[in-house]
């Protein structure tokens, strides 16, 4: 029985393995992506495919990471304002991305494309979310952050969550820029910014939004 298992696991890891090197991926998709399973001559052929809720999320958390205009907290707060949620499983609601979890996939090279496995990366088949130019300015970001210390300042509205735009309907999200001598905090339409809708609202600044 014993030898039984130890030559389980290996079988096991060898075919692991193998699927790492024909560009499978051997482990959970990360959030972002669904395993897709086709029936092909009487034989199940599971794929992974981008999730069309979530994948247009962590497109934008990529993106926006890597303009060094946010910390991991903001960031964490702008993807749950935005909608961005855990796939519900049997065992777990779905729910909020935790700051470890953004962190985590922010390092992930899965998200170019790339399986690795047994610390050797390999081409994968999956298609990739975010670009290597991308993906290699979020990496001196966060190195960057690790070595001066990430801001904690928070950027928080008491509308912050409760407005909605007057043209879609959609959420309003706030946001900040930083000029030469002070930062301009700014509502926005979620709606517009994910290219949901027609809508043409623009960026309103918080002074007009708590006049009127």
């Amino acid at each position: 029985a014993e030898y039984y298992s130890k030559n389980l696991a290996v079988e096991v890891k060898k075919g692991l393995l193998q699927k790492a090197r024909s560009g499978g991926t051997p482990h959970r998709t990360p959030i972002g992506y669904l395993n897709v399973g086709q029936v092909i001559d009487g034989h199940e052929i599971r794929t992974v495919e981008r999730d069309p809720e979530r994948a247009p999320h962590i497109e934008w958390m990529f993106t926006a990471y890597a303009t060094g205009k946010y910390t991991l907290t903001e960031l964490t707060e702008e993807l749950e304002v935005r909608g961005c949620r855990t796939r519900k499983t049997r065992k777990l609601p779905s729910r909020p991305l935790s700051r470890s979890q953004i962190h985590r996939y922010l390092s992930s090279p899965y998200y170019v494309g790339v399986v690795r496995y047994g610390g050797v990366d390999y081409e994968g088949k999956h298609p990739p979310l975010t670009d290597l130019d991308t993906f290699r300015q979020v990496q001196d970001v966060m190195k960057g952050n690790r070595t001066a210390g990430e801001r904690t300042q928070r950027h928080q509205h008491y509308l912050k969550g409760s407005l909605f735009c007057g043209q879609c309907g959609a959420k309003m999200a706030l946001t900040h820029s930083t000029g030469r001598t002070k930062i301009y905090t700014y509502f926005y339409c979620l709606g517009r910014n994910k290219n949901r809708t027609d809508c043409e609202q623009g960026f309103v600044g918080v002074d007009q939004v708590e006049e009127a």
